[in-house]
């Protein structure tokens, strides 16, 4: 059972680790908790930190980690952790070691570590906590911000959603929705987020003319899955089977102008072959073409 411990805590380490080199500092945060609670004490976590380091070459951070300890815990449980880390460091990495002091204690000075790797290893419930608030404090930022017309502040907006629990981003998007109930496709995407959080409640949102809907997401499809995304897929699969370029450009406008009007693509009054049909003939003449063009905000 305590080996079965030690590899899932060093497991978790591990992700942890790669968590918050990949930039990732909510998702290693909740590891780094985990990997505590499992291993049931801060000291038999740390060696299993240490060995972790070692394991990856990171001999210098696991010195620098072990001299931290010094500072961050009372005196007791910090002279014990330090010497048992020193212990693994002088077993596995002795040239780590090489110049003592005349203490005999301490050992050289390694290099210095960063205060965000400090918090996320001895204070990560107090530095997820503040992770928390700053994302919440961004989110409310965003609730005012068109993101469907604003790419840079989108992306922005979708980075602090990743770090967040799902309870979170479905408050966040339900929200957002309330304020910007008109199409877009970051309001597709808000809807998918939902979908597959299993969201069954209702929203109030607005069809490509204006039109107010009241929509019940316990019985919405995917945009893929509905039909008349099918039918249009159909229809180029039929006519354009010969004109495989034409068809891989009129596959690309059909996907972004059903997401521009999901879900309420029944507004427009047309027929998938229709809009297709306007489309492919892209005449500037044709009244739907020029719907159309506007539907799609000049991406034509």
């Amino acid at each position: 059972m305590s080996m079965e411990r030690n590899a899932d805590c060093r497991s978790l380490i591990e992700e942890a680790l790669a968590l918050k080199a990949a930039g990732g500092l909510s998702q290693g945060l909740a590891a780094i908790r985990q990997a505590q609670r499992q291993a049931g004490n801060f000291s038999k976590f740390f060696l299993d930190l240490i060995q972790v380091l070692l394991d990856q070459d990171q001999a210098d951070r696991a010195l620098a980690l072990t001299q931290q300890v010094l500072e961050e815990l009372d005196q007791d449980q910090a002279l014990l952790l330090y010497e048992s880390a020193m212990s693994l460091l002088a077993q596995t990495a002795p040239s780590t070691l090489k110049e003592f002091s005349e203490l005999g204690l301490f050992v050289r000075q390694g290099p210095a570590i960063d205060q965000d790797w400090i918090d996320f290893i001895f204070y990560p419930d107090q530095t997820a906590a503040k992770e928390a608030a700053a994302s919440q404090k961004a989110l409310t930022a965003y609730l005012d911000s068109d993101l469907g017309s604003d790419p840079s502040q989108a992306m922005a907006c979708y980075q602090v959603l990743d770090s967040l629990a799902a309870d979170q981003v479905q408050a966040f998007i339900r929200a957002y929705l309330t304020r910007h109930p008109g199409p877009s496709l970051v309001r597709t995407d808000f809807l998918v987020r939902l979908l597959e959080a299993g969201d069954q409640g209702h929203l109030v949102l607005e069809g490509p003319f204006g039109k107010r809907h009241e929509l019940h997401l316990a019985t919405l499809d995917q945009p893929q899955d509905r039909s008349f995304f099918q039918a249009g897929q159909d229809y180029l699969e039929a006519c354009f089977f010969k004109e495989p370029l034409v068809k891989a450009y009129l596959e690309e406008e059909w996907v972004l102008l059903t997401g521009l009007l999901y879900p309420f693509e029944g507004d427009l009054d047309q027929s998938p072959a229709d809009l297709l049909t306007a489309l492919a003939a892209a005449d500037p003449e044709d009244d739907l073409y020029r719907l159309l063009k506007k539907i799609m905000k000049g991406v034509i």
